[in-house]
């Protein structure tokens, strides 16, 4: 029986020929269609943009929240 990956697809043995990592063999799933080769690119670039977009948000709301913090703080000080 051949061994499946977590997303259901074969796993394949495959040697590495890079430099970095010369005869290193790792199991990767077969070659995915086409349009999932042209699909994908587009929705990591879009998971990415939405991660960063929530980073900036979360700073802003902490930088916020820092300020009332602060000021309701030095009201309580005087």
């Amino acid at each position: 029986m051949a061994e499946k990956c977590l997303c259901g697809n074969v796993v394949i043995q495959q040697t590495s020929w890079t430099q970095a990592n010369p005869g290193r063999r790792f199991a990767a799933c077969e070659p995915v269609c086409s349009r999932a080769q042209v699909i994908i690119p587009g929705l990591l670039r879009r998971i990415n943009k939405l991660e960063e977009e929530k980073m900036e948000l979360e700073a802003k709301l902490a930088k916020n929240a820092l300020k009332k913090h602060g000021s309701c703080h030095l009201k309580e000080k005087s």
